[in-house]
């Protein structure tokens, strides 16, 4: 009778057929009783952002589509080429100076990592010649 009792609590069975085993097992893991759903165990897939909806989130436009899409006479205007050469230049000397500002930042910082290197040098030496 030890040994019915044992055994009774694993082979328990519930509305369904099902043991109570597999009850817990679908209780732990969020699955039916036949496992069948594995769906049921993995996350929903995420969301694919288009290109379209990533300019948008940002606040992008697509300047190829605005300049050739439309039937081309816009995008063609002397002025609008005129314009966006202009542009261009500007953007392309702040980036040299933000460059020129990087540069000057790195060998500022490499100047004081050589007087840090070499300060920590004679403190070395100093420690040496004082310890004994």
């Amino acid at each position: 009778s030890a040994g019915g009792s044992r055994s009774g609590g694993s082979s328990r069975t519930v509305a369904g057929g099902s043991t109570g085993d597999d009850a817990d097992r679908a209780s732990l893991f969020g699955v039916s009783g036949s496992g069948a759903s594995p769906s049921a165990t993995y996350p929903v897939a995420p969301k694919v952002n288009t290109a379209a909806d990533i300019r948008a989130k940002y606040g992008i436009r697509k300047k190829a589509a605005e300049g050739r899409g439309g039937g081309g006479s816009q995008g063609d205007d002397p002025a609008s080429l005129a314009d966006n050469l202009e542009e261009t230049r500007n953007k392309l000397h702040e980036r040299g100076e933000r460059l020129r500002g990087i540069q000057d930042k790195t060998e500022r910082m490499q100047s004081d990592a050589e007087d840090f290197a070499s300060m920590a040098e004679k403190l070395r030496k100093q420690q040496e010649k004082s310890w004994w």
